[in-house]
């Protein structure tokens, strides 16, 4: 009963717009009756592999739009996409929406998308209806629709198809913006339909249907003029099997009616928090940001469905800048362990950092250096671990890479070059010697613009050496690439890339690659063509001896070739 009541309640939410429009009326004699621009398109792509595994289908096809009409002022955009996966099992391919603007309302249509707060509602579609209302400092969203479409258990298929259920789900959003800062409370809540899919006979695909409420609220705020605090927290509650019959106490205790007033409480039921907060200071020449996250295990909402829990981390990231901005550091700290609950057999605990220089010498000029590091370490939990079987890994990593560019006359010149090193180290003596290694890299590029004749010429070389134990991989190879503009108004533009590596393993010849790609465009007015094409070649390695084989990159012996075609239209 409380599901209808919000239902009719968010229903007539959506018809609020229609005295709005009414107000504005008697400015409509300003507007053009009609107006419509956007691009429509489609493409085609053909894949051919000798590889065993099936990666990419032989043929792709897409047509797509994005429409944008107005009439007398008000904005109706318009999207819509289709492929040969359109009649997938999982979310649809084939989508429609609708976002209609005027002045300050906005309706969502169809399939769409919005965002409430990361914890609660964001990055899922729903196909239904959504309203938001922007008047001034004032705030207000909602929607109502379906989340998810029923898919059957499938098991006659070469790969089983996983079922689900259909799942509705509404949403409220109020709050304000102001320019010293903004805070919104967020409700969502979204139930499975029971009767929606076949009783499931697979115990492998055994799902079952869920019921969840999610409430929060969001803010940011700008303390003082330098200094700004944000952060975002939420509650939930979830049913993980709504055929479970309700709970009124639980160990002689009542349940709190706050509580059953979301949604009802059953054996299966668990409740949650999350949040993150936010404080950050920033100057002219400085910046710093410090960041705290927590989300608890039980924590989870249908609106966020690709959320991590069971974490807790902390972060810092600063900046500054001297020499008159001709010298830039940005640096950050991370750090992160799961097991909140101190259930687990073990706890991973992880510290990331890095450190970047950015120094623009001149106008031609321009050196990026970096650094950072990854230590990965698994501790104690229920159990107590030996060194043989805990994971301790650290892998740290350089680079610097300089250019120079300059123009002269009708001639443009550009010289870029790079070297990396990362090692990575376990301190595992049981798996070190087969996952410790390191990996050398270096790269240089000289790139020529004629101009006036709108002819560019490239060539590169490139080092790699990836070393494990006594094994070494070496790669050594060189591209050459050109491009240009042709016809009297420069609209048909041709590129190509040719490519030869040569590789040895511990001196011994290992098979050379080769590839090569051309591209073509051609504009005409509102039209535009598209045509591509590109081969990779990467012969047999010849390994001695054969049980190398294994840490050889897998890309190698095997042969690829890719081409497509698309076109677009614009008005």
């Amino acid at each position: 009963m409380k599901a209808h009541f919000i239902y009719i309640i968010l229903t007539s939410l959506l018809l609020l717009p229609v005295s709005t429009f009414a107000q504005d009326l008697e400015n409509i004699k300003n507007e053009k009756s009609f107006e419509i621009h956007g691009t429509v398109g489609a493409g085609t792509t053909v894949f051919t592999s000798n590889s065993p595994y099936q990666y990419r289908d032989p043929f792709a096809w897409n047509a797509y739009a994005g429409l944008t009409m107005k009439i007398y002022g008000i904005e109706l955009p318009f999207s819509f996409s289709i492929s040969q996966f359109s009649k997938s099992y999982s979310q649809p391919f084939t989508q429609f929406g609708l976002s209609p603007t005027y002045k300050w309302v906005t309706l969502h249509l169809g399939y769409r998308s919005m965002t409430f707060s990361r914890l609660i509602f964001d990055g899922q579609n729903f196909l239904g209806g959504g309203i938001e209302l922007k008047p001034k400092w004032f705030r207000f969203g909602a929607f109502v629709g379906r989340l998810n479409k029923a898919i059957n258990e499938d098991i006659s298929l070469d790969h089983h198809v996983q079922p689900q259920y259909s799942r509705l789900g509404y949403g409220v959003k109020i709050g304000f913006e102001e320019k010293f800062g903004s805070i919104n409370i967020n409700y969502f809540h979204a139930q499975d339909k029971t009767s929606s899919i076949k009783e499931i006979k697979d115990t492998l695909n055994r799902i079952f249907p869920q019921e969840n409420t999610a409430l929060g609220m969001n803010w940011s705020f700008r303390i003082i003029k330098v200094i700004s605090f944000k952060g975002d927290f939420a509650f939930s509650v979830l049913n993980r099997n709504v055929f479970y019959n309700p709970l009124g106490t639980v160990n002689e205790y009542e349940i709190p009616k706050f509580l059953t007033a979301f949604q009802k409480v059953n054996a299966t039921t668990v409740l949650g928090y999350a949040g993150n907060a936010s404080l950050g200071v920033n100057l002219k020449w400085f910046g710093l940001t410090f960041g705290y996250r927590r989300i608890q295990p039980e924590y989870m909402s249908l609106g966020t469905p690709y959320r991590v829990t069971d974490i807790e981390a902390f972060s810092v990231i600063g900046n500054t800048s001297f020499f008159k901005r001709k010298v830039s550091l940005n640096a950050s700290f991370n750090g992160q362990h799961n097991n909140l609950n101190k259930v687990l057999l073990s706890s991973i605990h992880s510290k990331v950092g890095n450190l970047n220089i950015q120094i623009n010498a001149t106008n031609h000029w321009n050196i990026a250096m970096g650094t950072n590091f990854a230590h990965v370490i698994q501790k104690d939990g229920l159990v107590k671990l030996s060194d043989s079987i805990r994971m301790n890994q650290l892998m740290v990593a350089a680079m610097i890479a300089p250019s120079y560019n300059i123009t002269s006359g009708t001639l443009q010149h550009s010289v870029s070059s790079s070297v990396g090193y990362t090692n990575l180290f376990d301190y595992n003596p049981a798996t070190s010697n087969d996952v410790q290694g390191d990996n050398i890299n270096a790269s240089a590029n000289y790139g020529i613009q004629f101009l006036r004749k709108y002819f560019g010429l490239n060539v590169g070389l490139s080092y790699n050496v990836y070393g494990q134990k006594a094994y070494r991989y070496n790669s050594i190879g060189t591209t050459i690439g050109a491009s240009t503009q042709l016809l009297k108004t420069h609209t048909l533009s041709l590129g190509g890339n040719f490519g030869y590596f040569f590789n040895k393993s511990n001196g011994v010849k290992a098979g050379n690659n080769f590839m090569f790609s051309i591209n073509s465009g051609y504009s005409v007015k509102k039209h535009t063509f598209g045509l591509y094409a590109s081969y990779l070649i990467s012969p047999p390695v010849l390994l001695n001896p054969m049980d190398k084989i294994d840490i050889v990159p897998h890309y190698v012996n095997t042969t690829n070739f890719s081409a497509g075609v698309n076109y677009s239209f614009s008005f």
